[in-house]
């Protein structure tokens, strides 16, 4: 489950023990929703973000995580629907899109499906069919 080790952490940093994390840190931003669950958990060094940062709804689901190195986003960027099915999936090399971007739509259609080289975009971006899709009208 996505949500196990991101509550386990956020539990043992607000009763103020201590948790081995994968990269250096200096700050741990700990955010919550109205209801006590948690909504975010970042990281920074020396004022800048750093480490994966998560967000979560306020049933404790993970709605987003990307992982950051001196500021930038670094690796893959991934976003949630609410219930659960992936809505995006960018990723970066010094904080600059690098390699295939994805989006889908909430019924699950990709809608954007490019790759980004030398901040170039080759590729599908937010189109719409210009037929008729499982019977259904589209505009034109």
């Amino acid at each position: 489950m996505r949500t196990a080790a991101c509550f386990l952490l956020a539990g043992a940093l607000a009763q103020g023990a201590s948790a081995r994390l994968p990269f250096d840190t200096d700050e741990v931003l700990v955010s919550w929703h109205p209801n006590g669950r948690v909504e975010r958990i970042a990281y920074t060094l020396h004022g800048e973000k750093t480490g994966t940062h998560q967000g979560f709804d306020a049933r404790g689901v993970l709605r987003s995580q990307a992982t950051f190195v001196r500021g930038r986003y670094e690796g893959e960027a991934r976003e949630w629907y609410s219930d659960g099915r992936l809505a995006r999936v960018r990723r970066f090399t010094g904080g600059r899109e690098a390699g295939l971007q994805q989006a889908w739509t909430p019924e699950g259609v990709l809608f954007l499906n490019y790759e980004a080289r030398d901040g170039r975009r080759y590729g599908l971006q937010n189109a719409q069919p210009c037929l008729p899709v499982h019977g259904k009208e589209t505009a034109r």
